[in-house]
């Protein structure tokens, strides 16, 4: 007990130490940055004459070299946020996500498909080749699961859910520290715990993958 008391009052500690240390810097060197809730619809934003332009970083990877000297916090304006969209198969997100980016001016990331993992850049469909791999091998797609959800590969299906959700993720908030533009996601990591938990009270996933995703 001793020890989780010293532990606690140690990080307690750190943690005043650090905010002391960033508010020292941050009112010396740094400029004051003020985040704003206010979302604006894009017919009424308008951006400066002297905004930076946005990194290409799909085209390009970011230099180290360049950290120190790119304007980061110059793209960063009250639109550059991100929208998350939740809702089950046929609720109509998808269609309320791109008339909010529309409105709003930002990126629509729709939610993650199989598709994208499971067919490749020349169009081949791996499914068409599950019977030459043996079952671990494979990665079942929805279509799969709807027809045996019961089957140890339903964990294999949202493990590789879960990492491409992530990957997502990862994705909108690049888009949004190169850019600056707000980006509206469908789905996120964040929901998964939803259906991992359906899964569970179905028994469909064993209790060690579901603290694996939970935890």
């Amino acid at each position: 007990m001793a020890h989780k008391i010293v532990f606690a009052n140690f990080t307690r500690q750190c943690l005043f130490s650090t905010l002391q240390s960033s508010t020292i810097c941050s009112s010396q060197f740094l400029p004051e940055i003020k985040q704003k809730r206010t979302i604006v619809d894009k017919h009424l934003f308008k951006l400066p004459e002297d905004y930076p332009e946005p990194w290409p970083y799909k085209e390009k990877p970011f230099p180290a070299r360049l950290c120190p000297f790119d304007p980061g916090f110059a793209r960063r304006h009250e639109n550059s946020k991100l929208i998350i969209v939740e809702g089950n198969i046929g609720s109509g997100k998808s269609e309320f996500a791109r008339e909010l980016a529309d409105a709003l001016g930002f990126y629509h990331m729709p939610s993650f498909s199989m598709n994208e993992i499971l067919i490749d850049r020349y169009g081949n469909d791996m499914r068409k080749f599950h019977h030459l791999f043996p079952k671990r091998f494979r990665v079942p797609d929805e279509i799969m699961f709807y027809k045996d959800p019961a089957s140890d590969q339903t964990a294999v299906m949202q493990n590789t859910i879960y990492q491409c959700r992530f990957d997502q993720y990862l994705n909108a908030l690049a888009h949004i520290l190169n850019t600056g533009q707000g980006v509206v996601l469908e789905r996120s990591l964040y929901s998964d715990f939803v259906f991992v938990n359906a899964m569970r009270e179905k028994d469909w996933i064993s209790p060690e993958f579901l603290n694996i995703i939970i935890l």
